[in-house]
């Protein structure tokens, strides 16, 4: 196995709740190849599958393979946090944004910018994020 990540181990332990010792060894699993994983290392990744989708629910943030592919998207639409944040990127203001996507509930934006910045920084999503708040300030 690869060399462990510490930071995004510490990220898992602290956002979804795992305790840190099965946040590292997600870490480690997620390296494998998945053909070389194991039963107990399926059995990692699917608690902390679990986890993942019960703070993304909490946040109003769903995740299904039917909708989009699974790409994370405002709960009861089919809008993804992606487009939110890449639409904050170019400068649009909320208010913008809502008139553009009447489906969206009142506090989209603020629910994209919240999935988005309990990620690590390496994740694309956080990574637009980032844009966003520098075309923003």
């Amino acid at each position: 196995m690869k060399e462990l990540k510490v930071p995004e181990a510490e990220h898992y332990h602290r956002w979804f709740g795992l305790d840190l010792e099965t946040a590292q060894r997600v870490v480690q699993v997620q390296e494998l190849d998945p053909w070389d994983r194991s039963e107990a290392d399926w059995q990692v990744l699917e608690a902390y599958r679990v986890a993942m989708s019960k703070v993304m629910t909490k946040l109003g943030v769903v995740s299904d393979p039917e909708i989009l592919g699974g790409e994370p998207v405002i709960a009861g639409t089919r809008i993804p946090v992606e487009l939110i944040l890449s639409e904050l990127a170019t400068g649009r203001t909320r208010s913008e944004i809502l008139h553009s996507y009447p489906s969206l509930p009142f506090d989209a934006v603020d629910t994209a910018i919240a999935y988005a910045q309990n990620l690590p920084a390496e994740y694309p999503l956080a990574q637009l994020l980032s844009e966003a708040c520098e075309t923003s300030g």
